[in-house]
């Protein structure tokens, strides 16, 4: 709860917004070559730049190395969205990324669990195939969960 109220007030500086977007792979039909698409996959994502520059503590030459680091702090909503929307799926019996997108897009109980984002089907997929792992631990934990709560006459 305290690391929660932590986050969102973190969250709440996040004065700006931007635009994600990932190169994807796109044959084209006329021409049959496969060219390079810049495809959006998230759009008015809040978020807050950091810079720093950092002096080099080496002056070995005449000239002092200057380097300039930059942070893109993201919302957390895309996860916790995504995890939320999965658990969703599972509950329901939709294992179908493209039905997830569509759940998404007309659905208001998905809309309101996935915080409103609107991700299209290969980010629902790569974020599948990307985060296996961590998954299944929380499906067998939430799984464990609902268990015990229908033996304790919860449910």
């Amino acid at each position: 709860m305290i690391q929660e109220a932590l986050r969102k007030a973190i969250e709440s500086t996040y004065t700006d917004s931007c635009t994600v977007s990932e190169r994807r792979k796109e044959i084209n039909p006329v021409t049959k070559l496969t060219d390079w698409k810049d495809v959006v996959v998230l759009d008015g994502q809040p978020c807050r730049l950091s810079f720093k520059t950092v002096q080099s503590t080496q002056q070995e030459g005449a000239a002092e190395e200057t380097v300039q680091s930059v942070k893109l702090f993201l919302s957390r909503i895309l996860l916790e969205g995504m995890l939320k929307l999965y658990i969703y799926g599972s509950r329901k019996g939709i294992r179908s990324s493209r039905k997830l997108q569509e759940n998404c897009k007309i659905n208001m109980e998905v809309k309101w669990l996935a915080g409103g984002v609107k991700p299209d089907f290969r980010t629902i997929s790569d974020f599948r195939k990307n985060n296996i792992g961590s998954m299944k631990k929380i499906f067998h934990e939430f799984n464990r969960r609902i268990s015990s709560a229908v033996e304790w006459g919860f449910l």
